[in-house]
């Protein structure tokens, strides 16, 4: 479905026409609606296939597919799964690839003996995030702060920044903790 939603943003080309992106509009909401009508997960992932190749193949289009929050997720898909997006992958080498989004290295989540053909997929490719700014950092601690209402002082903020050094799952970890004990943030000043 995300797929579509993309798709409606394509702007025609000189190599694109109007005609050829509402063809492609069209063939991604045909299958999209199979896949609501059928309810089966067997069925989804072949009407996926399907449309990949459709994409990649007859359209010429070449395909990133982004798993984001995949955390959760890549600990509990079963492992036909990752065999199948393997195989679709393959079968469409040079024009698709995927790109995971994860707080945690792939192998932290789940054995990669569990997913191997998948995991070689990935395993080359991975790339860390460096820590944010300090004004990123900063953003982000604001942000934190409004979501949990739990406002902090400028001061309280800096000293944040200090002890995280930037880092992402740091930044949630302290506030957390600061949060449920208030005592730590005395300690802290």
């Amino acid at each position: 479905h995300t797929v579509l939603l993309t798709c409606n943003t394509c702007k025609p080309t000189e190599q694109t026409s109007v005609e050829k992106i509402q063809g492609i509009e069209k063939m991604l909401a045909d299958l999209d609606s199979q896949v609501i009508r059928s309810k089966d997960a067997l069925t989804a992932h072949r009407l996926f296939e399907m449309a990949v190749h459709k994409l990649c193949h007859s359209y010429g289009i070449r395909l990133c597919v982004l798993f984001d929050e995949f955390d959760e997720t890549y600990k509990k898909m079963p492992r036909e799964v990752f065999d199948q997006l393997r195989a679709i992958r393959d079968a469409n080498k040079q024009r698709m690839l995927y790109t995971l989004f994860l707080s945690k290295l792939p192998e932290k989540l789940r054995n990669p003996l569990e997913n191997e053909s998948f995991y070689e997929l990935i395993s080359s490719n991975m790339l860390g995030l460096c820590p944010y700014s300090r004004d990123d950092s900063l953003r982000i601690i604001r942000q934190f702060e409004q979501r949990r209402e739990y406002p902090l002082s400028d001061k309280m903020r800096e000293l944040l920044y200090y002890y995280i050094g930037g880092h992402p799952g740091l930044i949630e970890a302290l506030l957390d903790l600061l949060k449920e004990n208030p005592r730590a943030a005395a300690q802290m000043s």
